[in-house]
């Protein structure tokens, strides 16, 4: 949980009066809020360890389609956060056999995760240019 003030301290990269701070203090105070939800979740819904992982063999096909239109979405140009995060979770969904696999595609999804949070706190922050 946050020390008295940290977030305070550390501002809102929505607000224009927020100073703008390194990118690795950016993804601590990322990784922070991440904390914090966790807390959160565990507070409201207690261990959810018991719950069966869900993946299937059937999400393969998609886990290619996604593969696929991330690729091509690049190669035109046209790649975002979604089409990368997509390809993520779809390659996560279909390691059906292989907890240790699940486990490194789960941590790619969170690594992209986090890096989109970082990319939206760092346009937040920047200075809309006025028109001359």
């Amino acid at each position: 949980m946050s020390t008295p003030g940290e977030r305070i301290a550390a501002g809102d990269p929505y607000d224009e009066f927020t100073p703008a701070v390194s990118p690795e203090r950016l993804r601590k105070l990322i990784l922070h809020d991440i904390e914090e939800e966790r807390a959160r979740q565990i507070a409201k819904f207690g261990d959810q360890s018991h719950l069966p992982d869900g993946t299937l063999h059937e999400f393969e096909s998609l886990r290619d389609l996604y593969r696929h239109l991330c690729q091509t979405a690049f190669r035109n140009g046209r790649g975002t956060w979604l089409h990368v995060l997509r390809e993520e979770v779809f390659e996560a969904f279909a390691e059906w056999l292989n907890p240790r696999a699940l486990r490194k595609e789960l941590i790619q999804c969170a690594a992209v995760i986090v890096a989109w949070v970082e990319a939206l706190d760092q346009r937040a922050r920047q200075t809309p240019e006025v028109p001359a």
